[in-house]
């Protein structure tokens, strides 16, 4: 494998702070320059997110929480129990924090297969409705990209 395929994320990152203040040993170290880590191109990061302190709250799993398509505004005007409307009002933050983790992956796993210059011919991250494409599809084309450029390495 190339080393120029080799990246790091850089996860629970703190958008306050810049990504070598946050990991220093790893900025200050030889690695750092001979993985192309002094190029932001190619600095790769996942925010923290609350998402899975709320998870073993709610107990269900990220996938069920984040593909959970109920209408939760619809659910919690229709009861008037206030523990039942506490609950989906948890559930809704829970959907809507998935939500938006799921496309911060997208995003970050787009930008390092485009440093990593591989092309996945016909697959895009999201359907046309803008909903995430079908992960189990995603990453068996993840891995076979990958085991055509190793093969041509090899090769």
């Amino acid at each position: 494998m190339n080393k120029d395929q080799i990246k790091i994320v850089f996860n629970f990152y703190d958008p306050d702070l810049k990504v070598d203040q946050l990991y220093p040993s790893i900025f200050e170290s030889s690695v750092c320059k001979s993985l192309g880590l002094d190029q932001m191109c190619n600095v790769f990061t996942i925010t923290g997110n609350s998402v899975f302190d709320m998870v073993g709250e709610i107990g269900k799993s990220f996938s069920k929480i984040a593909n959970d398509d109920r209408d939760f505004k619809m659910l919690i005007r229709s009861t008037r129990d206030k523990n039942k409307r506490s609950v989906l009002s948890h559930q809704r933050i829970a959907n809507r924090l998935a939500t938006g983790f799921n496309r911060e992956l997208d995003l970050t796993f787009s930008k390092i297969i485009t440093a990593c210059g591989i092309v996945l011919e016909g697959k895009c991250l999201r359907d046309d409705d803008s909903k995430p494409v079908n992960k189990t599809k995603l990453s068996q084309a993840l891995q076979n990209a990958a085991l055509e450029n190793i093969n041509e390495d090899i090769h």
